[in-house]
């Protein structure tokens, strides 16, 4: 008797399962799905597309993620109201205001913080101004390389796309059995044209922030000279010997 309930009880449970699962199904049909049919138009596109797309897929998601990074980092150094923090600052470092110089230094915790903060801790001459730019430059120009592999690689890329689906398709054509195969002609044909798309999309959308950045990336060096010429004329005069 306790058998025959245990399996009583195992069969209600799992009628109740398929029950639950037979009415969530129902329920998502009944419920527009846009994310789904989203999901269904990717996946037939890369199907479309073949492994290369995937590989451009690769590189957007990189690049997407450099582009974020140096987003922040150009947002957060150069942030509203930096032109003049900057002059404010060259002002003071000329006029040997070091009580202010200092205070700004220490109130401003990004890399112009620490270059004033240098500054005004040492004598300044060409080798400390070239050292406080060098210093800095991988900070200033990070991912600039990558982005600007990206750039070149993508179309690149692309065409590797194009011409193994034109190789499929000529393959196709080639086969005296399969010459009426058109929907087969049209998958290779679809596999080049997407390629060559995804390929330019990549190195368009990469190009656009890569030049902002660059300009980014030359603006703080300038000011980085800028502050440093100001040091070296704030500096006491040598005497002459």
């Amino acid at each position: 008797m306790a058998g025959v309930n245990g399996a009583r009880g195992f069969k209600g449970l799992v009628s109740a399962r398929f029950r639950k699962a037979r009415s969530i199904r129902r329920l998502t049909r009944m419920m527009p799905t846009p994310m789904a049919e989203i999901a269904r138009n990717l996946q037939t596109l890369f199907q479309q597309g073949g492994p290369v797309l995937w590989v451009l897929l690769g590189l957007s998601i990189v690049s997407l993620t450099l582009c974020a990074e140096r987003a922040m980092f150009w947002r957060a150094l150069h942030r509203s109201g930096r032109r003049a923090w900057v002059s404010k600052a060259v002002k003071a470092l000329k006029s040997r205001d070091t009580d202010a110089a200092r205070a700004m230094a220490a109130a401003d915790a990004t890399l112009y913080g620490e270059v004033v903060s240098e500054l005004i801790s040492a004598p300044v001459n060409e080798l400390t101004a070239v050292g406080l730019i060098e210093e800095r430059r991988h900070a200033i120009e990070r991912f600039n390389g990558a982005l600007s592999t990206i750039i070149t690689a993508g179309p690149l890329v692309g065409l590797l796309g194009t011409v193994t689906g034109i190789i499929r398709s000529f393959d196709v054509i080639g086969n005296a059995s399969a010459v009426r195969d058109i929907p087969a002609v049209a998958q290779g044909v679809s596999e080049a044209l997407l390629n060559t798309a995804a390929g330019l999309a990549v190195a368009l959308l990469t190009l656009l922030p890569y030049v902002i950045y660059r300009s980014q990336a030359d603006r703080c060096l300038s000011n980085i000279e800028s502050l440093t010429a100001a040091a070296a004329r704030g500096q006491p005069s040598q005497p002459a010997k």
